[in-house]
């Protein structure tokens, strides 16, 4: 379960009309919780069991509306008014927090964050090729975005090494991408990361989408090559030829 779903997002109703948590917004149903908790605008028992639960035909998700909304529903909710209104006021509940969560949305994006979520959607089409669509199925929308991200700079003009090193230390704290100083064939990149399933689809992107025309990548994973002079990269047993 990625960071964004944890007990703290989850007050708030927002949350649940993300496009990225795998439910559809049109199979959720609002109602106003029977056990009001003043702690969180969302009092489901157990949020975890909505998400993984994606197809169900619909979800319904018991709120507290008084949480931030109080001005609206403490009149729309009056349990004064007649009965015969409940259903209308059930829909209008329902309507309305669909709405209020949505300005949520809009209101905590900036236009980068949208720029970011379209080129994601448009690579999980395919629009930039298959492998990069493939090798995003390995990945969870944090690291999408971080991708997504590093290729809008690089759209709107950034230099393409300097995008390079970016997105390679955005997933490999330890990397060194070494200038191709002595070679106008190869660029040299050490991960400072075992080579597992996953760092092998990050690399196959960051091959189709960042490293620059007529370079090949030479990637050097758990271990450093060996350096004349350094000894930290001449240890017998941790050393990588080049």
């Amino acid at each position: 379960m990625e960071e964004r779903f944890n007990k703290e997002n989850f007050q708030y109703i927002w949350s649940l009309l993300l496009n990225d948590n795998g439910l559809e917004k049109e199979k959720i149903k609002f109602v106003k919780s029977r056990m009001i908790s003043p702690y969180f605008e969302l009092n489901q028992k157990n949020i975890n069991d909505v998400i993984t639960e994606k197809n169900k035909k619909g979800y319904t998700i018991e709120t507290n509306p008084f949480f931030r909304f109080d001005n609206i529903y403490s009149l729309l909710l009056n349990p004064d008014a007649e009965a015969e209104d409940k259903n209308l006021k059930e829909s209008l509940l329902n309507i309305t927090l669909h709405l209020l969560g949505n300005f949520d949305l809009y209101a905590g994006q900036t236009k980068k964050d949208f720029y970011c979520k379209e080129i994601v959607r448009d690579m999980e089409s395919g629009a930039v090729g298959e492998k990069v669509r493939n090798n995003l199925l390995f990945l969870n929308m944090k690291e999408k975005l971080i991708i997504a991200e590093v290729f809008l700079e690089y759209d709107e003009g950034r230099n393409q090494i300097k995008c390079l090193k970016k997105i390679v230390k955005k997933f490999f704290s330890e990397s060194i991408v070494y200038d191709n100083k002595y070679s106008d064939k190869n660029i040299v990149i050490y991960l400072g990361h075992k080579k597992d399933i996953k760092t092998r689809k990050i690399t196959g992107i960051i091959n189709e989408l960042f490293i620059p025309l007529g370079l090949k990548p030479k990637y050097f994973y758990e271990y450093h090559f060996g350096v004349l002079g350094i000894g930290e990269t001449l240890v017998i047993g941790n050393m990588a030829v080049y």
